[in-house]
């Protein structure tokens, strides 16, 4: 997997920044075949008293580790908007030397010292793909315009290979032609892979409007109803979406 370029969104009210490497035309598309990523959600309560030096600190944590190590592909921070001390990381590296790595960072490691106090729960949990799609556009929208959501999903226990198969034979090849949506990244619990986290990134909130009446999110939707046995919708805003376009 060769890394062309890296970006990242940050939140509201701060420039969005990009550090090219080569062209950033291309998307990025990674799947489950992928058996060396080390995926996993962090699941952050953060104290209500210091949240914004909290995200001052993350957002410095993932800028330099998008633009210092090749092996940290993606680090998407986001937070409820209806409780923002409750924040979740999307986290993805080429593989698990590459992890290793990334820990002993000074700026991973200046992100822990410093947060030490101000995080309440974290839940580290092992995650596996089921879909990624991102396009390079996601550095070129200004962060107060995206529409972003969280969602949880239970799975029936048999439905779990039906529920891979139709994310990516139906809403996967759909999503690439749609200009509005930005990332779509699946993953699965790895111990329970009938509990599944999507981070959905629109464009704004017209493009996820034109989306949920899209023929391949109107045939995703009537399958999937067999297969799901709950759903949560959470709204959340971004704290600082970093990730690499890869080849």
């Amino acid at each position: 997997m060769k890394m062309i370029a890296n970006s990242y969104i940050v939140a509201p009210g701060v420039l969005i920044l990009a550090i090219l490497l080569s062209s950033c035309s291309q998307q990025s598309t990674t799947s489950s075949k992928n058996k060396n990523l080390l995926v996993r959600l962090a699941v952050i309560e953060v104290d209500s008293l210091q949240i914004e030096p909290y995200n001052e600190l993350l957002s410095e944590e993932i800028e330099a580790s998008i633009r210092l190590e090749p092996g940290v592909i993606t680090l998407y921070g986001v937070a409820r908007k209806d409780a923002p001390q409750h924040v979740t990381l999307f986290e993805t590296y080429a593989d698990s030397s590459q992890y290793r790595s990334h820990l002993a960072t000074p700026h991973f490691q200046k992100y822990k010292q410093g947060t030490l106090q101000m995080v309440k729960h974290l839940d580290l949990i092992q995650m596996q793909p089921i879909l990624y799609h991102r396009k390079a556009e996601l550095a070129n929208v200004p962060s107060e315009d995206l529409y972003i959501r969280l969602i949880k999903i239970q799975l029936d226990s048999n439905a779990v290979e039906n529920f891979d198969t139709l994310g990516n034979r139906v809403m996967l090849p759909g999503i690439r032609k749609e200009p509005g949506v930005l990332v779509m990244y699946a993953v699965a619990e790895k111990e329970n892979p009938t509990r599944v986290s999507i981070l959905e990134v629109y464009e704004n909130i017209t493009a996820y409007n034109k989306h949920i009446e899209t023929p391949h999110y109107l045939r995703y939707k009537q399958e999937a109803k067999v297969l799901v046995k709950s759903i949560e919708l959470i709204d959340v805003h971004p704290i600082l979406l970093g990730s690499k376009p890869q080849r």
